[in-house]
Protein backbone atom coordinates (compact mmCIF):
# COMPACT_ATOMS: atom_id res chain seq x y z
CA UNK A 1 0.00 0.00 0.00
CA UNK A 2 2.99 2.17 0.38
CA UNK A 3 4.27 1.71 -2.81
CA UNK A 4 0.56 2.88 -4.25
CA UNK A 5 0.35 5.35 -2.36
CA UNK A 6 3.65 7.33 -3.40
CA UNK A 7 2.53 6.24 -7.07
CA UNK A 8 -1.32 8.03 -6.89
CA UNK A 9 0.24 11.23 -8.41
CA UNK A 10 2.82 9.87 -10.51
CA UNK A 11 1.54 7.11 -12.38
CA UNK A 12 -1.81 5.72 -13.53
CA UNK A 13 -3.76 2.67 -12.43
CA UNK A 14 -2.26 0.11 -15.24
CA UNK A 15 1.40 1.50 -13.82
CA UNK A 16 0.52 1.32 -10.29
CA UNK A 17 -0.92 -1.70 -9.97
CA UNK A 18 1.31 -3.78 -11.88
CA UNK A 19 4.40 -2.19 -9.54
CA UNK A 20 2.32 -2.87 -6.22
CA UNK A 21 1.69 -6.61 -8.34
CA UNK A 22 5.64 -7.37 -8.59
CA UNK A 23 6.66 -5.86 -4.90
CA UNK A 24 4.06 -7.95 -3.55
CA UNK A 25 5.56 -11.23 -5.26
CA UNK A 26 8.35 -10.36 -4.49
CA UNK A 27 7.77 -10.13 -0.67
CA UNK A 28 5.22 -13.22 -1.35
CA UNK A 29 2.22 -11.61 -0.57
CA UNK A 30 -0.97 -13.52 -1.94
CA UNK A 31 -1.91 -10.14 -3.99
CA UNK A 32 -3.43 -10.80 -7.43
CA UNK A 33 -4.61 -8.50 -10.35
CA UNK A 34 -7.88 -7.45 -11.71
CA UNK A 35 -8.80 -6.21 -15.08
CA UNK A 36 -11.83 -4.42 -15.46
CA UNK A 37 -12.87 -1.84 -18.51
CA UNK A 38 -10.40 0.70 -18.05
CA UNK A 39 -9.13 0.42 -14.93
CA UNK A 40 -6.81 -2.12 -13.25
CA UNK A 41 -6.53 -2.55 -9.08
CA UNK A 42 -5.09 -5.31 -7.17
CA UNK A 43 -6.84 -7.67 -4.79
CA UNK A 44 -5.06 -9.30 -1.52
CA UNK A 45 -6.81 -12.91 -0.49
CA UNK A 46 -5.79 -14.86 2.55
CA UNK A 47 -7.39 -17.05 4.67
CA UNK A 48 -10.46 -16.63 3.03
CA UNK A 49 -10.56 -12.90 3.51
CA UNK A 50 -9.98 -10.40 0.51
CA UNK A 51 -9.07 -6.61 0.29
CA UNK A 52 -9.76 -4.59 -2.84
CA UNK A 53 -6.33 -1.59 -2.82
CA UNK A 54 -6.84 0.94 -5.50
CA UNK A 55 -4.49 3.99 -5.51
CA UNK A 56 -3.90 3.26 -1.82
CA UNK A 57 -7.61 3.03 -1.37
CA UNK A 58 -10.13 -0.14 0.19
CA UNK A 59 -13.04 -0.46 -1.84
CA UNK A 60 -15.72 -3.11 -1.52
CA UNK A 61 -16.05 -5.93 -4.10
CA UNK A 62 -19.85 -4.25 -4.68
CA UNK A 63 -18.14 -1.01 -5.89
CA UNK A 64 -16.62 -2.59 -8.55
CA UNK A 65 -19.74 -5.07 -9.78
CA UNK A 66 -22.15 -1.80 -9.87
CA UNK A 67 -19.34 0.43 -11.69
CA UNK A 68 -17.70 -1.94 -13.28
CA UNK A 69 -19.80 -5.10 -13.80
CA UNK A 70 -16.75 -7.26 -12.39
CA UNK A 71 -17.54 -10.68 -12.26
CA UNK A 72 -15.09 -11.26 -9.45
CA UNK A 73 -12.46 -13.17 -11.63
CA UNK A 74 -8.44 -12.02 -11.55
CA UNK A 75 -6.20 -12.21 -13.99
CA UNK A 76 -3.79 -15.47 -14.53
CA UNK A 77 -0.44 -15.20 -15.46
CA UNK A 78 -1.60 -14.58 -19.38
CA UNK A 79 -3.30 -11.89 -18.38
CA UNK A 80 -1.02 -9.94 -16.79
CA UNK A 81 1.27 -10.47 -19.81
CA UNK A 82 -1.52 -9.58 -21.81
CA UNK A 83 -2.20 -6.26 -19.72
CA UNK A 84 1.75 -5.56 -20.15
CA UNK A 85 1.36 -6.21 -24.53
CA UNK A 86 -2.00 -3.80 -24.16
CA UNK A 87 -0.52 -1.11 -22.32
CA UNK A 88 2.73 -0.96 -24.23
CA UNK A 89 0.35 -0.92 -27.78
CA UNK A 90 -0.92 2.22 -25.90
CA UNK A 91 2.10 3.79 -25.34
CA UNK A 92 3.07 3.34 -29.13
CA UNK A 93 -0.12 4.75 -30.20
CA UNK A 94 -0.14 7.62 -28.39
CA UNK A 95 3.63 8.10 -29.99
CA UNK A 96 1.68 7.67 -33.54
CA UNK A 97 3.84 4.01 -33.63
CA UNK A 98 0.14 2.38 -35.02
CA UNK A 99 1.54 -0.37 -36.45
CA UNK A 100 4.09 -1.24 -33.76
CA UNK A 101 0.66 -0.48 -31.56
CA UNK A 102 -1.13 -3.34 -33.60
CA UNK A 103 1.19 -6.10 -32.70
CA UNK A 104 1.40 -5.23 -28.95
CA UNK A 105 -2.38 -5.91 -29.36
CA UNK A 106 -2.08 -9.03 -31.42
CA UNK A 107 0.65 -10.31 -28.49
CA UNK A 108 -1.94 -9.29 -25.55
CA UNK A 109 -5.12 -10.85 -27.86
CA UNK A 110 -3.39 -14.07 -28.16
CA UNK A 111 -2.91 -14.44 -24.55
CA UNK A 112 -6.43 -13.07 -23.69
CA UNK A 113 -8.70 -13.58 -25.97
CA UNK A 114 -11.64 -12.20 -24.05
CA UNK A 115 -10.87 -8.68 -23.23
CA UNK A 116 -12.99 -6.62 -24.84
CA UNK A 117 -10.55 -3.50 -24.25
CA UNK A 118 -7.91 -4.49 -26.38
CA UNK A 119 -10.04 -5.96 -29.24
CA UNK A 120 -11.28 -2.49 -29.03
CA UNK A 121 -7.68 -0.58 -28.68
CA UNK A 122 -6.65 -2.91 -31.80
CA UNK A 123 -9.62 -1.11 -33.35
CA UNK A 124 -8.86 2.64 -32.27
CA UNK A 125 -5.01 1.69 -33.98
CA UNK A 126 -6.59 0.44 -37.18
CA UNK A 127 -9.09 3.53 -37.13
CA UNK A 128 -5.59 5.53 -37.44
CA UNK A 129 -4.10 3.57 -40.18
CA UNK A 130 -7.41 3.98 -41.88
CA UNK A 131 -8.09 0.62 -41.98
CA UNK A 132 -11.76 1.06 -40.87
CA UNK A 133 -13.34 -1.81 -41.75
CA UNK A 134 -11.04 -3.86 -39.94
CA UNK A 135 -11.45 -1.47 -37.04
CA UNK A 136 -15.32 -2.46 -37.28
CA UNK A 137 -14.65 -6.35 -37.11
CA UNK A 138 -12.58 -5.46 -33.81
CA UNK A 139 -15.05 -3.15 -32.39
CA UNK A 140 -17.82 -5.95 -33.22
CA UNK A 141 -16.13 -8.20 -30.92
CA UNK A 142 -15.25 -5.99 -28.34
CA UNK A 143 -18.88 -5.52 -28.71
CA UNK A 144 -20.10 -9.37 -28.33
CA UNK A 145 -17.26 -9.78 -25.16
CA UNK A 146 -18.92 -6.96 -23.44
CA UNK A 147 -22.32 -5.03 -24.77
CA UNK A 148 -21.97 -2.82 -21.76
CA UNK A 149 -18.90 -1.40 -23.38
CA UNK A 150 -19.69 2.56 -24.38
CA UNK A 151 -16.22 2.88 -25.96
CA UNK A 152 -16.35 0.38 -28.40
CA UNK A 153 -19.77 1.47 -29.72
CA UNK A 154 -18.32 5.06 -30.21
CA UNK A 155 -15.47 3.88 -31.98
CA UNK A 156 -17.56 1.93 -34.04
CA UNK A 157 -19.51 4.31 -34.88
CA UNK A 158 -15.90 6.51 -35.63
CA UNK A 159 -15.13 3.60 -38.11
CA UNK A 160 -18.57 3.92 -39.93
CA UNK A 161 -18.69 7.78 -40.27
CA UNK A 162 -15.37 7.25 -41.82
CA UNK A 163 -17.06 4.80 -44.64
CA UNK A 164 -20.09 7.72 -44.98
CA UNK A 165 -22.30 4.59 -43.31
CA UNK A 166 -23.32 8.31 -41.30
CA UNK A 167 -26.64 6.22 -39.80
CA UNK A 168 -25.04 3.23 -39.18
CA UNK A 169 -23.12 5.55 -37.29
CA UNK A 170 -25.47 7.45 -35.10
CA UNK A 171 -27.17 4.30 -33.93
CA UNK A 172 -24.31 3.03 -32.70
CA UNK A 173 -23.28 6.36 -31.08
CA UNK A 174 -26.70 6.27 -29.65
CA UNK A 175 -26.18 3.36 -27.88
CA UNK A 176 -22.79 4.71 -26.79
CA UNK A 177 -24.60 7.91 -24.94
CA UNK A 178 -27.14 5.33 -23.72
CA UNK A 179 -24.83 3.65 -21.72
CA UNK A 180 -22.82 6.59 -20.80
CA UNK A 181 -25.03 9.49 -21.02
CA UNK A 182 -21.81 11.52 -19.62
CA UNK A 183 -19.79 10.63 -22.78
CA UNK A 184 -19.18 14.03 -23.84
CA UNK A 185 -17.15 12.19 -26.90
CA UNK A 186 -20.18 10.34 -28.33
CA UNK A 187 -22.25 13.94 -28.30
CA UNK A 188 -19.76 15.12 -30.26
CA UNK A 189 -19.35 12.32 -32.62
CA UNK A 190 -22.78 12.13 -33.10
CA UNK A 191 -23.13 16.04 -33.66
CA UNK A 192 -20.79 15.31 -36.95
CA UNK A 193 -22.30 13.02 -38.21
CA UNK A 194 -26.25 14.71 -37.79
CA UNK A 195 -23.89 18.21 -39.66
CA UNK A 196 -22.90 15.66 -42.40
CA UNK A 197 -26.63 14.42 -42.86
CA UNK A 198 -27.61 18.37 -43.13
CA UNK A 199 -29.49 18.07 -39.80
CA UNK A 200 -28.06 20.72 -38.17
CA UNK A 201 -30.34 21.69 -35.67
CA UNK A 202 -29.82 17.99 -34.07
CA UNK A 203 -25.83 18.71 -34.79
CA UNK A 204 -26.32 21.73 -32.50
CA UNK A 205 -28.47 20.12 -29.53
CA UNK A 206 -25.45 17.25 -29.42
CA UNK A 207 -22.76 19.51 -29.49
CA UNK A 208 -24.30 21.69 -27.02
CA UNK A 209 -24.52 18.93 -24.84
CA UNK A 210 -20.79 17.91 -25.65
CA UNK A 211 -19.37 21.52 -24.72
CA UNK A 212 -21.84 21.10 -21.31
CA UNK A 213 -20.06 17.85 -20.77
CA UNK A 214 -16.80 18.77 -20.98
CA UNK A 215 -16.18 23.02 -21.36
CA UNK A 216 -12.63 22.36 -22.49
CA UNK A 217 -13.16 20.75 -25.56
CA UNK A 218 -12.23 22.82 -28.38
CA UNK A 219 -13.00 20.36 -31.11
CA UNK A 220 -16.59 20.93 -29.76
CA UNK A 221 -16.58 24.51 -30.30
CA UNK A 222 -15.25 24.57 -33.33
CA UNK A 223 -17.62 22.39 -34.64
CA UNK A 224 -20.43 24.29 -33.24
CA UNK A 225 -19.18 27.20 -34.98
CA UNK A 226 -19.23 25.12 -38.22
CA UNK A 227 -22.79 24.31 -38.17
CA UNK A 228 -23.61 28.36 -36.83
CA UNK A 229 -21.83 29.54 -39.79
CA UNK A 230 -23.71 27.49 -42.27
CA UNK A 231 -26.50 28.53 -40.38
CA UNK A 232 -25.78 32.12 -41.32
CA UNK A 233 -25.65 32.94 -37.33
CA UNK A 234 -22.37 34.63 -37.57
CA UNK A 235 -22.01 35.79 -34.77
CA UNK A 236 -22.55 33.08 -32.36
CA UNK A 237 -20.35 31.38 -35.01
CA UNK A 238 -17.67 33.98 -34.25
CA UNK A 239 -18.13 33.39 -30.50
CA UNK A 240 -17.85 29.60 -30.96
CA UNK A 241 -14.21 30.02 -32.79
CA UNK A 242 -12.83 32.42 -30.39
CA UNK A 243 -13.80 30.25 -27.47
CA UNK A 244 -12.35 27.04 -29.73
CA UNK A 245 -8.78 29.21 -30.01
CA UNK A 246 -8.60 30.52 -26.59
CA UNK A 247 -9.07 26.84 -24.88
CA UNK A 248 -6.19 25.25 -27.71
CA UNK A 249 -4.22 28.28 -26.47
CA UNK A 250 -4.86 27.27 -23.16
CA UNK A 251 -5.96 30.93 -21.89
Amino acid sequence: MLVSHLLRNTADCDASSLIVFAVSQELGWPVKLVLVPKHVFVRYEADGHSINIDYGIIKTDQYYVEKYHWNKTCLDLNGIIALIFDNRGLANHKLKRYEKAILDYDQAIELNPLDAEIFDNRGCAKDALRRYEEAILDCDQAIKLNPLYANAFNNRGYAKDALRRYEEAILDYDQAIKLNPLYANAFNNRGLANHKLKRYEKAILDYDQAIELNPLDATAFNNMGIVLNHLGQLGEARQAFEQAERLRQGS
